[in-house]
C-alpha cells in the first residue's frame, strides 16, 4: 500500500505538469503568432516611409556616405529577454556575439537573462535594458531603446551600429542574424531616392525636404528596431514553444510508464488477494473434522 501511495502522488504530480506546460505551449504558440504578425505588418508604413524618403532625397546628396570609410566604432544592441524555459537559446546568441568581427563596444543587453549570458562568455555589458513582455510594450520599449542611442551619439560613443539578435526561420530553426542600422547604406538610399512617384499629381511638401530628412531618417531607424525586436521575441516564443513541446512528450511517455506500473500494481494486489482466498479455502476444506460437529451428522 505505502508504494500505491506513492506511486499514485507521482503520477498526480505528473499530470499537473502536463497541465501547466500544456498551458505554457499554448501561450507561446499564441505570442509567436502575434509577434510574427507585428513583424510582417510593417509593409504598409514601410512603403510611406520611403515614399517620403524619396522626395527628400530626390536631386540632393546622400547622406552617411562618408561615414563607412575607414575605423570606426562599433556598437551594438543585442536583443534577449528577462525569461528562461527557451532552451540555450540566451547562450546561443551570445556565443555568436563574441565570435562577431567586430565585438560591439559599448554593448547594450536587452532582457536580464541575456546580460547573464553575454558576462559568461566573457562578454563586457555597458547597458541592460528590460526585456520586451508583450505586443503593447514594444514600442514604448524601442523609443527608449533609440533614446539611450541617441544618448551614446551625443557622447561620440556611436558611429556604427550593429543589432544582433535571433531569428525564427519558416522551417522552424532559429539563427542569430546581424543587421546594421547605422550608417545607414547609402545605395539603399540612392535606390529609394529614384523611385519615381506613383501618385498621378506630383507631392509636394509644406516644409522644406531638408527639415523633414531627419525625421524620415529617426523613422526608419524605429521601424527597423521595431521589425527587429518583433523577430526576436517570436523566434523566442518558437525556442520557448519547441521546448515545451518536448517536455510535454516526455512527461506524456513518463505518466504511460507510471500509469502501467500502477495497473501492473493493481492487478498484482487482485491476484495476491484471489491466491489468499484460494489458499484460505484450501486450508479450510483439507482441515480435520471434529467428529463432534454436528455438521458431521448430515
Amino acid at each position: 500500500m505505502p508504494g500505491d501511495v506513492g506511486l499514485k502522488r507521482r503520477l498526480h504530480g505528473i499530470q499537473e505538469l502536463e497541465s501547466l506546460v500544456r498551458s505554457l505551449k499554448l501561450l507561446s504558440a499564441a505570442s509567436l503568432h502575434q509577434f510574427e504578425r507585428a513583424a510582417a505588418g510593417l509593409g504598409e508604413s514601410v512603403e510611406i516611409l520611403e515614399a517620403g524618403l524619396s522626395v527628400a532625397l530626390r536631386g540632393r546628396s546622400i547622406p552617411f556616405e562618408a561615414k563607412l570609410a575607414g575605423e570606426t566604432l562599433t556598437a551594438g544592441v543585442i536583443l534577449g529577454s528577462d525569461h528562461g524555459l527557451c532552451g540555450p537559446y540566451h547562450e546561443n546568441l551570445a556565443r555568436f556575439v563574441k565570435l562577431t568581427d567586430p565585438v560591439p563596444v559599448p554593448l547594450m543587453a536587452v532582457g536580464s537573462r541575456l546580460a547573464r549570458a553575454l558576462a559568461e562568455a566573457g562578454l563586457q555589458v555597458d547597458v541592460t535594458r528590460p526585456g520586451i513582455t508583450t505586443l503593447r510594450a514594444l514600442a514604448p520599449a524601442v523609443q527608449d531603446l533609440l533614446g539611450r542611442l541617441e544618448e551614446w551619439s551625443r557622447a561620440g560613443l556611436l558611429e556604427r551600429l550593429v543589432v544582433i539578435h535571433q531569428r525564427a526561420d519558416p522551417g522552424g530553426g532559429i539563427r542569430p542574424v546581424r543587421l546594421q542600422l547605422l550608417p545607414i547604406d547609402p545605395e539603399w538610399l540612392r535606390e529609394v531616392s529614384g523611385r519615381p512617384w506613383r501618385g498621378r499629381t506630383l507631392p509636394w511638401c509644406a516644409r522644406p525636404p531638408e527639415e523633414l530628412l531627419p525625421g524620415l531618417l529617426r523613422q526608419h531607424l524605429f521601424l527597423t528596431l521595431y521589425r527587429a525586436c518583433a523577430e526576436a521575441l517570436a523566434s523566442e516564443h518558437a525556442a520557448r514553444l519547441h521546448v515545451m513541446q518536448a517536455a510535454e512528450r516526455n512527461l506524456e511517455e513518463r505518466s504511460r510508464e507510471l500509469t502501467r506500473r500502477e495497473q501492473r500494481q493493481r492487478q498484482g494486489q487482485v491476484t495476491r488477494g484471489v491466491l489468499e482466498v484460494l489458499a484460505g479455502f484450501e486450508v479450510c476444506r483439507e482441515a480435520p473434522r471434529d467428529p463432534a460437529d454436528p455438521g458431521e451428522a448430515g
